[in-house]
Order: C-alpha cells, then structure tokens, then sequence
C-alpha cells in the first residue's frame, strides 16, 4: 500500500517536491511514497491512477508554492478552474475520502484564502500548515515526518538505536512516556544515517597526486615544478597548507559569529542570509578537512587568475601588472581583481574572461553571491562557453537554484555534445553533473541512465581503474544507497576504493573517505562487524595522513564514538569523545563552538546512562561557551539551556530547570517567531515543570499556547492534538475542574478514534 501521496504542480514546485520525496522515500521507504512523476506505467489512465493511488494512502502531502493557485494552462485558463485538473483532483479526492491533508508551503508561499479555491476543494483552508524553508529544510522535513508517523505511517526500514549526539544545533526527540522533549545535538559530524561523501562533480574532481601542495608557473602559464618570474625574482604561487587552513578557520569563525548576530537581532532571523553563512561554514569546514587539496585548488584558482591577466589586460603599465601578480601569488587579490573589473569594459571575448576570474576568485574566499553574478555576467556575453555554462549551473545548484541550474546544466550538455561529439569525457562530466541535479531533486529515474552512460564513457576514454571512473562508480553507489539499495551500492563502492588504493596508495585521504562510505554501507545493511574495521581503517588513515591531533581526526573520533553509541557500546564511545574533545581544544582553545559539541557530546552520552552528576558541569561548560561565542540568544543557546533544564527537572531540581526554560523559550520566540513548533515544545516543557510542582495555574495558559500552536502547525485531528487534549484535561482534573476536563479528554477521544479509523497502516510495493 502506499501510504504517502505527494501532491504538487512541476511549474511551480517541481524541485522542492523533489527533495521532499527524497527525504519520505528514505526515512520511510520509497514503496510507500507515491508521486506521479515517473511512477505512472506508460500507456496508464493518469486520472484513474491517481483516484486509486489516494484511495490507498493515509497521508497527502500537498506542496504548495507561490504560483500554485495561479498558474495557468495553455489557453490562459487559471489551471485550478478546470474539474479535471490533475492537483484539484487529487486533492478533491483526498477530502472525499477523509484522508489526513498536510499543506507543505514552500519559498514563502501562504494558505490560499477560502475564495481563491474551488468550492470542492476549499476544506484545504481548514487544514493547519508546515512551511519549509531552504535555510532550515532539514529541520522543516522532520517537521512532515513526524506528522506523518502519527498518521499510523510507519518506516519500512531496518529500525536502528536513536541518533548519536554530534553538536549543539538540535532535533526534538518526543520519548516515550516522558512529558517534556530532549534538544539532542545533530549538526556537527552527524556520520549515522548520512552520506558522509557527497556527490562528487567532475568540476572539482580528484587531483592526481602531486609532488608537493604549491602550484607554481612560468611566464604566465601553469607548469608544476617551476616558479613565476616577476622582474628577476623567483615567486612560488599561492598560499602554505598551514596559511590557507588559518585563513578557513578565519573564515568559518567568522560566519559562526556573523551567524550569531543575524539571530540577536531585534526583529526575526533572515533566512536568506542565514542560508549563504551556513553554505559558507560548509564549505569552508569541507575545505579544512582535507586542506592539502583544498589548497591545491585554491592555489590554481591564482595561477589561472595570473595567465589571464597577462592575455586580457595587456594595456596597463608592466609595473601594475607586475604588482598585482605579486601580490596575488600571495593570496591578495584585490589589486587583480580592480584589473580584471576595468577588462569588463574591453571587447566580448576578454570581458567574459574577466568576469569568469571574477567568479572564480569571488567563489575562493567563499563569497558564492558574488561568484554567482559574475559567472552569470560571463554566460551573458559568451553563452556558447560550455565552461562558464557549466561553472553557472553548479553555482547555482551549490545556492539551491535547482531550476537556473537545470537550465545551466542541460546547455552545457548541449554545446559539449554538439562540439565534441556525443561520446567525448567532457560530455560526462556534463552527463554526471546533470545527474547529481536530478539526484538531489529526488529525480533518482532520471539520475540513473546519465550516471551509467557517464561512467561508460569515462571507461572508453581512461580505461577501468581511472579516478574519473572511481568518481563515477561513487556517484552511481551513492544514487542507490540513497534509495536504499544497499546491495546495488557496495559492489560499486568496493570497486571505487580499489581504484583509490590503487591511484593513490592506501593511506590516503581519498582512501579513507572511500572506507567511509562502504562502513556506512554495512551499518545500513546492520552488518556492524563488517562496519566497525572500515571506520577504524579511515579514522587510521587520517592519523597518519594529518597527525593524531588534527581537528579532522577529532571528527573523525566523533564519528567513531557515535557508531558505539548508537549501539549502545558507551563504554566504547566515551574515550573517543574524550579524545575529540581534548583535540578540540588544543587546536581551537578552549572556548569554541566545536570545543562544545564534544561537551555536549560528552553530556549527553553521561545523561544516557543515568549519570547527571557528570552530565550537569559539561552541560554548563558547552552553553557557557555558546553564550560567548554566539551570543545568549542564539538558537544553539537555546537548546543547551533546554538540555540542562531537562537534566534538572530529571532529578527534580526545579528551582534550577525553571529559569532556563523559561530563557529558552524566549529565544526560540524572537529568533523563529511566537508560532513555531520549537516554541510549543518549550512550552510544553516549562508547562510539564509546573505540572510535576502543583502550579496549575502557572500551567494551564501555557498547555493552551502549545496545544493552539500544534492545531495551527498539525491540524485539529492530529494525533499529537489528541495528545495534548488529554494532557490538558489530566491538568483540569487536578484543578478540580472535571467538566472541562471530560469535555476536553471526550474531543482527544474523538480526534484518536478517527485516527484510527481513518488511517490504516500498510506496506506494499508501488
């Protein structure tokens, strides 16, 4: 049976759906997850699939984006107008059958008002609302999950221990038989449950091995071995490993502090600025984990800066062009760039070129705005450059511009097939590059064949155990382990780290990001014996690679401990958090958010066992941390107080648990707003405080608030409603008020009884 419908309108939320389906699909098992989209056998009746398809599910996700009540068909006519419109359909019929409806609002989209709908399917208005955004999407997704599991929707997957602790950014994690909610730290190094290795592109594929990390050149071209000539002098190129891993940090830093100042603010956080800081931790964290190669690039960045300096600005005096190339070989760019801003008045061909360098250098201090409008200024005056083509569609896919992208992407196909030939590499690199697109839009149908055909190609053209093909064979293994085809998956991952031991040797990093991805394999699989040797084997690889000390190992370590932990082998994962943090410390000092995320690592694998006297002080310390790095009112803030409110209200310390609940709960409501589903957990949990004291009257108004908040965000018929009427009149009855009290607890029983009667669990193949 499939038991999730996804509703949506490809001119208007193709991608967002797309990711979605990706995430139900893996959290519940793509046999349950119904979208039209590639689903539908050819030659089927498409209206009659659908009415059957509704009939069989529990729940209907309807995504909803800016255009969804407006778009219009070919004719002009608004498309919602027309009884047989494939969305109004399905969407009627889920109301005929009395099927749990989840409006999902994307890109800032709002419910549609009662007017703007058809009159049988205007009940969508009634049905409370889960808006995702792009900033917070992981979150936002969980937030659909879990109205979905109390739908009765159950995961078709291998149920695993909860997830390890990792950082200070949290998850609610609902525990049975307990009135308030964990803030379980997830951000940091989550390894259990993700795919560590992310799709690689060849347009930052794997460097060969190389003699050294500096990238050095010779009158004005690229030639490794050898240094530029300024005036008589030797000058090596770029930046040390030592001075570009300082400078990431620097970077990183302060993005982490910039972050922290976007949430103290006095009205609600930017989401779109919030966006471009995280993308920019990302990166520059991936940067520092593997900082010789990180390096390399950035280092070629300049030299190519440096050959096109000398073949588009030819015009200025040798001594400005000299200085400038000086000061670029030494990472200062600026001077280049004020060069290369004049070339944009030159002729087309040099004024392209400039702004590509632009880019380029823009997108090496990790400024992805800026890059993106330059790359877009040279697609404008060159549009037929497969290159700068292609550097567009994967600025724009790195932004989460998945439609510019596929535009970008599928042009660059064209020019390189219609120029080179169909069966040329560079056509899949295009092919591979199209494909992780349609992979991270959950277009897995569309992924496959132009991941298979790039790796045919790359096999005729560079044999079978070239890096390019062990690329391919990632891309391809990580295509099915998404989908949970995990025994698709480790043939392929196994013949890509041969090829790695291979062309690298076996203690490289390469080597051990590979290991990675097979032990995650066999952790899905619950072969934890085949596991636990390959997370060794890397965590091995990276000690040797980096030293026992590097912030990389420590993640390293955390990921290790993590994999006990959820095994619940916590004798195991406390001496590797201990490592971790002490690492952590060395290297950044003593007070840094990742220094916290071991603390709270520590904390709450202490908590686990029932050891609050050792959870409490490193609880303390990490929020301690927070407040001076961060600020006192960041969300990270928030959800340190929350953990060590909870440990106090465990051990019945209430006196102390109050005030820090109460804290919390202000900053979630000034940094995500008074009706957000964080907000009703905090005060869920400072209710359940008063509740477990007697002070009914301090906990009734806030029981009130929660309970308006989640039949705003969930329904009135959902579950966790049920849930909160009951807890509510459980609070009536101890005020003496027992005629509310059955009034409240008989609407619970009600909205339970047409849960189950409405929604039936069931699992079968599509």
């Amino acid at each position: 049976m499939t038991s999730i419908f996804i509703s949506y309108r490809r001119d208007d939320s193709a991608a967002s759906a797309g990711r979605l389906y990706d995430r139900l699909a893996h959290h519940f098992g793509k046999e349950q997850v119904f979208r039209d989209l590639d689903a539908i056998a050819p030659g089927a009746e498409f209206l009659e699939v659908i009415e059957d398809r509704i009939a069989q599910c529990n729940v209907l996700v309807a995504v909803i984006g800016k255009n969804w009540v407006n778009i219009k068909n070919v004719a002009g006519q608004r498309r919602l107008d027309d009884p047989k419109d494939a969305v109004r359909t399905e969407i009627r019929e889920a109301l005929n059958q009395k099927k749990l409806i989840i409006p999902t609002l994307i890109g800032g989209a709002e419910v549609p008002i009662p007017e703007e709908l058809p009159e049988d399917i205007a009940a969508l208005v009634g049905r409370n609302a889960i808006e995702i955004t792009e900033s917070r999407f992981d979150y936002d997704a969980g937030r659909v999950i879990e109205a979905i599991e109390k739908a009765g929707v159950t995961s078709t997957q291998k149920e695993m221990p909860p997830p390890a602790p990792q950082g200070p950014w949290a998850v609610i994690s609902n525990r049975t038989n307990q009135r308030t909610w964990k803030f379980i730290g997830s951000g940091i190094a989550v390894l259990v449950g993700a795919v560590w290795t992310l799709y690689t592109y060849f347009s930052d594929k794997e460097p060969a091995p190389a003699s050294g990390p500096t990238v050095t050149a010779s009158g004005g071209g690229i030639a490794a071995g050898r240094d530029v000539q300024i005036a008589g002098r030797d000058i090596n190129i770029g930046l040390s490993p030592l001075e570009f891993e300082e400078w990431r940090r620097k970077l990183k830093e302060e993005a982490l502090a910039e972050l922290g100042k976007e949430f103290a603010k006095e009205r609600q956080a930017d989401q779109e600025k919030i966006a471009a800081l995280e993308l920019k931790i990302q990166k520059a964290s991936a940067d520092l984990e593997s900082p010789e190669e990180a390096t390399a690039r950035y280092n070629a960045i300049l030299a190519s800066a440096d050959k096109s300096l000398q073949e588009i600005v030819p015009d200025v005096p040798e001594s400005v062009l000299g200085q400038a190339r000086e000061l670029l070989f030494k990472g200062d760019t600026a001077k280049a760039e004020q060069l290369f801003e004049q070339a944009l008045g030159t002729d087309t061909k040099r004024a392209a070129e400039a702004a590509f360098q632009l880019g380029e250098l823009a997108l090496g201090r990790i400024d992805y705005i800026r890059a993106r409008k330059y790359y877009l200024e040279a697609v404008r005056l060159q549009p037929e450059n497969a290159d700068y083509v292609n550097k567009a569609g994967k600025i724009n896919h790195e932004m989460g511009r998945y439609s510019e992208a596929l535009t970008f992407y599928q042009k660059a196909r064209a020019i390189r097939e219609k120029s080179l030939g169909p069966n040329h590499p560079d056509v899949g690199v295009s092919l591979n590059n199209l494909a992780g697109l349609y992979h991270d839009l959950g277009l897995y149908a569309k992924a496959e064949p132009l991941l298979q055909r790039s790796l045919e190609l790359m096999t005729k053209a560079h044999g079978p155990d070239h890096p390019d093909v062990a690329v391919c064979l990632n891309n391809l293994a990580t295509l099915y382990y998404t989908q949970g085809e995990y025994a698709k998956a480790e043939p392929l991952y196994q013949r890509s780290l041969k090829i790695g031991e291979k062309t690298y040797g076996p203690d490289h990093p390469h080597v051990a990001v590979r290991l990675n991805n097979l032990a995650k394999v066999y952790y899905a699989l619950g072969q934890y014996a085949k596991a636990e040797p390959l997370f060794l084997g890397s965590l091995k690889i990276f000690e040797k690679k980096l030293g026992s000390e590097h912030p990389h190992v420590a993640t390293n370590l955390s990921n290790l401990a993590g994999f006990y932990y959820t095994l619940g082998e916590y004798a195991k994962a406390e001496p590797l958090y201990l490592r971790a943090l002490k690492i952590r410390e060395k290297a950044f000092g003593p007070e840094h958010p990742d220094v916290a995320a071991s603390l709270n690592n520590l904390a709450t694998l202490h908590y686990a066992q029932g050891h609050y006297a050792m959870a409490e002080p490193l609880y303390q310390r990490s929020l301690q941390i927070l407040e001076k790095v961060l600020g006192p009112d960041h969300p990270h803030v928030a959800a340190n107080l929350n953990n060590l409110a909870e440990l106090y209200q465990e051990q019945g310390q209430y006196g102390k648990a109050e005030p820090l609940y109460q804290r919390s709960l202000k900053i979630w409501e000034k940094a995500l707003g008074p009706e957000h589903p964080h907000v009703a957990v905090s005060l869920n949990n400072l209710a359940a405080l008063y509740y477990n004291q007697q002070q009914y009257a301090k906990a009734e108004p806030l029981f009130q608030r929660s309970l308006k908040i989640w039949e705003k965000s969930l329904g009135p018929d959902h579950p966790d409603v049920a849930n909160a009427l009951k807890a509510y009149a459980d609070l009536l009855d101890r005020m003496g008020r027992a005629k509310e009290a059955a009034s409240k607890r008989a609407r619970g029983e009600v909205v339970r009884k047409k849960h189950e009667l409405t929604h039936v669990t069931g699992n079968a193949n599509k």
